[in-house]
Formats: C-alpha cells, structure tokens, sequence
C-alpha cells in the first residue's frame, strides 16, 4: 500500500526504499529517536552521500509526518556485493535534551550550581 511507505525528506530530496523502520519515542528519553536501515545501499546511487550527521530531516509514513528533528549518524557497512547503510536520528526535542545541564546535582543560582 503506497499511503505508508515511510520516506525521509532531507533538503527537499525524498528518500524512499528502506527494508527496516524503527521509530521509538520515550518519556525517560523525552526526544523521539528513529533509525532506518537500507539493506543494498547501491540502491540510492550517489545519493548517501547528501545524508549526513546534523542535517535537518523529516520522516513520513505516506503523507503523514511522523516526527522532525535531525541526523545523528550514517553508518555505512559491507562489502562489493552487498552493502548496509543505516540513518539514526532524533526528533527536535533533541535540542532540549543537547543542552541541558547535567553536572549540577539540582538548582542553579546566580549562574552556579548550589
């Protein structure tokens, strides 16, 4: 069915053709986080190439936006015959959690941690 294939829109370019889709989402991690596997990476030419870390991305099902956020990493494996490429990233509530503070036991005043 075409109205669920997921695709990742990085800089206006849709990319389509993934054979695993992993979306989690977690109170205890607060940002969504997604990872999106293509198992003959061949697949998309010379196209892996504009995929990487710290771009803005969007992830739909169909029409459907299932989250907005960024590439955290690209990893490419295999060898001449076959080859793997996985897309990890994290919804925009990683900003959130990017900067938040975490060598302070629990209050900051007057810019130091108390």
């Amino acid at each position: 069915m075409q109205n669920d294939v997921v695709s990742l829109v990085i800089d206006g370019k849709t990319f389509k053709g993934w054979t695993a889709v992993r979306i989690m989402r977690s109170i205890d991690t607060i940002a969504g986080t997604f990872e999106l596997t293509l198992t003959n990476a061949f697949q998309l030419e010379d196209k892996p190439l504009a995929i990487k870390p710290g771009l803005s991305c969007i992830l739909r099902a169909g029409e459907d936006t299932l989250l907005t956020g960024y590439i955290d990493d690209v990893m490419l494996f295999g060898g001449a015959r076959q080859a793997e490429m996985r897309i990890a990233g994290r919804d925009k509530a990683a900003d959130l959690v990017d900067c938040t503070v975490t060598d302070c036991p629990s209050v900051i005043r007057n810019n130091r941690c108390r």
